[in-house]
């Protein structure tokens, strides 16, 4: 049984003798020794597979393991190949099923190849696409471990390894509905205000405001502005600081009328991952 790198020697010894057996006088032994040689190999190899938004040739690789992006956007996957053993790699293959794509689909950065891969060498690629929907893609790298003359170590299979890149496909949306009605009752009569109030200057009037975050992304920090009223939403109750997708918030702002006035309400949300960070790009 292999058990690491290995040069052993046998020697054979023999006494000469007649027919009977007996050692011939004045003889001495003969001897002679020859050797064998087991190196054990640790072929290895190794795919980092990764994804940035944009399209650069390549320049912005390496990306991330997981991309938010939107629909339609521009996206590049980024491959290395390394030979992590310590024998040549000969018939490297890289491929991406789930991309449908093979090495001849992508385009080198800099030196390297795969058609034979040294200990500690790499080859690097990038591919170019747009993201349609989620996905999770593997890619998948084979080689065969050779010897000095290019032929396969014999009793070694082909070995292989994989990597993963997520494109998160999200579509980020918030509304805002603006009403108002007459008086002042903590913001309670906002569930039935409408778009329109009549009254005379001095009038107290009450503005609703319903906040809600219509998209697949938490929105944070949330800004409400209405620039006609000279307002935001540190100006209005309740305060809130974000929304997650589906939830709404119905913010109020008591005030008097002072003449004829139509007012704009417009609101703001950066879309953010689970944590609060912003998506980056979007």
């Amino acid at each position: 049984v292999v058990d690491g790198d290995l040069v052993n020697t046998v020697q054979a010894t023999g006494v000469p003798a007649d027919a009977g057996d007996d050692p011939l006088p004045g003889t001495s032994p003969v001897t002679s020794e020859d050797s064998a040689t087991v190196d054990s190999v640790g072929p290895a190899v190794n795919v980092q597979k990764s994804v940035y938004a944009g399209h650069d040739a390549g320049a912005g690789c390496d990306g991330v393991e997981t991309l938010p992006v939107l629909s339609g956007a521009d996206v590049t996957y980024c491959f290395t190949v390394t030979n992590n053993g310590d024998v040549t790699l000969d018939e490297v293959a890289l491929t991406d099923p789930d991309l449908g794509i093979g090495e001849d689909d992508m385009v080198l950065v800099g030196g390297g190849t795969l058609e034979s891969l040294d200990p500690g060498d790499s080859a690097s690629f990038y591919y170019e696409t747009t993201a349609d929907t989620d996905l999770t893609n593997t890619a998948d790298v084979v080689g065969t471990p050779g010897d000095s003359n290019g032929d396969p170590v014999p009793g070694t299979d082909p070995i292989h390894d994989t990597d993963t890149a997520t494109v998160d496909v999200v579509a980020p949306e918030v509304s805002v509905a603006k009403t108002v009605y007459r008086g002042h009752d903590g913001g309670a009569g906002c569930g039935t205000a409408g778009e329109t109030v009549r009254n005379v200057n001095g009038t107290a009037v009450t503005w609703c405001f319903l906040v809600t975050n219509e998209g697949d992304t938490p929105l944070s920090p949330l800004t409400v502005v209405d620039l006609d009223l000279g307002i935001d939403q540190d100006d209005m109750t309740p305060v809130i600081v974000g929304l997650q997708p589906g939830d709404s918030a119905v913010l109020h702002y008591e005030g008097t009328i002072d003449g004829d006035l139509e007012n704009t309400a417009t609101v703001t949300g950066p879309p953010t991952d689970g944590g609060g960070t912003p998506l980056p790009g979007i």
